[in-house]
């Protein structure tokens, strides 16, 4: 299984990533921001295999990364409110979740804001199950957080644990 060394400490790419991965330059994807990037895994995974990435978070999750730049760019989340980066994929694991409503329309918000018109948004999230509720989804749990927003459910795949699901932009940034 494909690990990234981050720091002293090694870590493997979400189990959605690693999965569709294969499949992103089939979709015409090239062009990735990882938003909520955490601790990179994803990032530096997706940069390895020859993506533009961008990773982007919130500041006091930034300054955790340490003084060692890594190497993909980092974007400070209240940068993207301001930005069009006409993104082929807009990669968010295990965030969208764990927010508030609020939270999570203004998560939106950005990921429609930075994606070209046609492009994805690809959310994994924990999967809700008989014995895991807590900060849990089902399918249609999350397209109902997300449709309002103009995305469209184009690919879904369920794991023991994880659920994850590609929307497709019809409309141009707002």
């Amino acid at each position: 299984m494909p690990r990234v060394q981050i720091g002293p400490t090694t870590h493997r790419p979400s189990p959605l990533v690693l999965r569709w991965a294969k499949s992103f330059p089939q979709w015409g994807i090239q062009r990735i921001l990882d938003l909520g990037a955490g601790n990179l895994r994803n990032s530096l995974y997706l940069a390895d295999l020859g993506f533009a990435l961008w990773a982007a978070d919130l500041p006091a999750q930034l300054a955790r990364l340490g003084a060692n730049p890594p190497p993909v760019p980092l974007l400070d989340t209240r940068l993207l409110q301001r930005t069009r980066l006409n993104m082929d994929l807009v990669l968010c694991t295990y965030v969208i979740n764990i927010l508030s409503p609020e939270e999570q329309g203004s998560l939106l918000a950005l990921a429609s804001r930075n994606l070209k018109q046609g492009g994805y948004l690809c959310l994994e999230v924990r999967r809700k199950h008989k014995s895991a509720s807590l900060n849990a989804l089902s399918p249609s749990d999350l397209a109902a957080i997300v449709e309002p927003w103009g995305f469209r459910p184009a690919v879904q795949e369920e794991g023991p644990t994880w659920l994850g699901m590609m929307f497709y932009c019809e409309h141009s940034a707002r």
